[in-house]
């Protein structure tokens, strides 16, 4: 038997690696563990990751297997701040679900003087908002592998800009 690993660590201190089951969150690795595990006539190799979020700060053990590489440290800093919004992983603490006989928007009061195309326009933008809203958490919280929740997002956003007279 051996004392010497054969394993080489997928990622060093720094790092910055997806971990399956996680969805497209990204981490940076703030240390890892090689422990060899001798039992009669075998000996076992682990390598285990410390990981922080770097969008939320959560802390996490992850093993070897489960580690993909994103880039080394010395791009880190690059890969984040040219990262796009729709990859950035929101932490939800509470999930709010309201339910009505009729849709929010109609229990407003609205100014006087209103008029049903301004209200129907308002109406449209919160529907859209909203959607947008929950695809973007369902994207964070799940990844975003295909590209159809950045593709959605990207329609949602042509609309809004439409509505606004910005097109």
């Amino acid at each position: 038997m051996t004392n010497e690993f054969k394993m080489r660590p997928k990622a060093e201190i720094g790092d910055l690696v997806t971990v399956d089951g996680y969805g497209n969150r990204v981490w940076k690795v703030d240390a890892y563990d090689m422990n060899l595990r001798f039992e009669s006539g075998i000996v076992a190799e682990e390598i285990t990751y410390e990981v922080v979020c770097v969008d939320t700060g959560e802390y996490d053990i992850a093993w070897h297997e489960d580690v993909t590489l994103l880039v080394k440290a010395d791009g880190a800093a690059a890969y984040l701040r040219n990262r796009p919004i729709g990859q950035k992983h929101v932490k939800i603490d509470k999930l709010i679900v309201f339910s009505a006989d009729k849709p929010a928007e109609e229990d407003a009061e609205k100014p006087e003087g209103t008029t049903a195309k301004a209200r129907k326009k308002d109406s449209l933008t919160n529907r859209l908002l909203d959607e947008r809203n929950d695809i973007a958490g369902l994207s964070a919280m799940l990844g975003d592998h295909d590209g159809e929740y950045a593709k959605r997002i990207t329609e949602i956003d042509a609309k809004l800009k439409r509505i606004a007279g910005g097109e």
